[in-house]
């Protein structure tokens, strides 16, 4: 479902696209939400990186147990 390329998990199937675009839409969401209720730039970014990180981590971790194979 997903190829590894270097330390990052490109999408190789449907589900894969899936799994990334949901990420993707999520990751928009929050930022856009918390970007409207910040005052500053740092504001925006201390609220949004916890999500953001969370976000990445639950990703790499879901494409690298769903990765092809070789066997």
């Amino acid at each position: 479902m997903f190829r590894q390329y270097g330390w990052f998990f490109i999408p190789a199937s449907i589900v894969g696209v899936g799994i990334a675009g949901a990420a993707l839409i999520f990751i928009v969401q929050t930022f856009l939400v918390i970007d409207s209720q910040s005052h500053s730039a740092s504001d925006t970014l201390y609220g949004w990186y916890p999500y953001a990180v969370t976000t990445f981590l639950a990703y790499q971790w879901i494409a690298g147990n769903l990765k092809d194979r070789k066997s």
